[in-house]
């Protein structure tokens, strides 16, 4: 594996960080960010299909579309949870909940990460994820926290985690090939979109339908973002394997905290800054330790 594998595959992190700032800077209602978000990724795969060499039959399309429906419920709890905590505490949560659940899905379901020193070292790096997050979403008692809805997004990034930890074990249960289940699964998530954001589907996000004004075409630009990293993802899973291609894409918590401070304007008192940059740190020991675990899962 060349240097520049290790560079491309890096790629997801930077495009994924770019979408949760860009989410923020084009100021659109969460009906408009859901639907720009799933419609920008279905049309990378438009683009990209017929260069791709995919197989289809009956079932192994059926499959793609279900997890692609999981990843769009998953999807729509997250930008839902973003408009209560802020991108820089609920994209690291998020993130956080992911790489927890799925390590122990892994090893319950699939008996993942069970040779030599992987277990030990994924069990740490599980500690650091949560002990990482739990610094990233502490505020000082007498900070401003009014702006903060632990309540609305704790529940909706609860809901949002089950759909996307379901997402890639779903995928695992059932062998689905990344590069043929990606046209699929941006379509099924696609159609969440269509659904979820009808007015009279979703009445708590309010019955005026602004779905179809521009700011949604601008919000195509986060959904192309995060459909080009999920594509260079998959590829690179296949090339540099799930151990190190997963856990680089998750570093875009580093540029999605800081950059909802810096550039989007989160509120953080100094000492929640301090906190916050300690609590990225151990999540980003925390990411690292989960590829390394996943490189040890080798059998003796």
């Amino acid at each position: 594996t060349s240097m520049l594998d290790f560079a491309v595959a890096a790629l997801p992190a930077f495009l994924l960080g770019a979408m949760g700032i860009s989410w923020g800077l084009i100021d659109g209602d969460d009906r408009q960010r859901m639907l720009g978000q799933m419609l920008g990724a279905l049309l990378v795969a438009c683009a990209v299909l017929p260069v791709m060499s995919v197989s289809w039959t009956i079932q192994s399309f059926s499959l793609a579309i279900a997890s692609g429906l999981l990843l769009g419920v998953g999807g729509f709890g997250q930008l839902l949870a973003l408009k209560h905590l802020g991108i820089s505490r609920a994209m690291p949560l998020s993130a956080a909940g992911q790489l927890i659940f799925v390590s122990l899905g892994g090893i319950v379901l699939f008996g993942e990460l069970t040779n030599g020193q992987a277990l030990p070292v994924a069990l740490v790096s599980i500690v650091c994820l949560a002990v990482g997050v739990w610094f990233i979403s502490r505020t000082e008692k007498n900070s401003d926290t009014s702006h903060l809805n632990w309540r609305a997004g704790g529940v909706l990034l609860a809901f949002s985690t089950v759909g996307l930890v379901a997402y890639p074990l779903f995928v695992r249960a059932f062998a689905i090939d990344g590069m043929s289940g990606f046209f699929p699964q941006t379509l099924a998530c696609a159609l969440v979109a269509l659904v979820a954001t009808e007015p009279r589907v979703s009445p708590w996000l309010g019955s005026e339908d602004r779905r179809w004004e521009k700011t949604t075409a601008l919000l195509l630009i986060p959904g192309i973002l995060w459909g080009a990293a999920t594509l260079i993802t998959m590829i690179y899973i296949q090339k540099i394997g799930v151990a190190t291609a997963f856990p680089l894409a998750q570093m875009c918590v580093v540029i999605q905290t800081l950059g909802g401070i810096w550039i989007l304007g989160e509120k953080r008192s100094s000492k929640e800054m301090i906190w916050t940059v300690i609590g990225v740190v151990i999540m980003t020991v925390g990411i690292v330790l989960v590829g390394v675990s996943k490189g040890l899962d080798v059998p003796l």
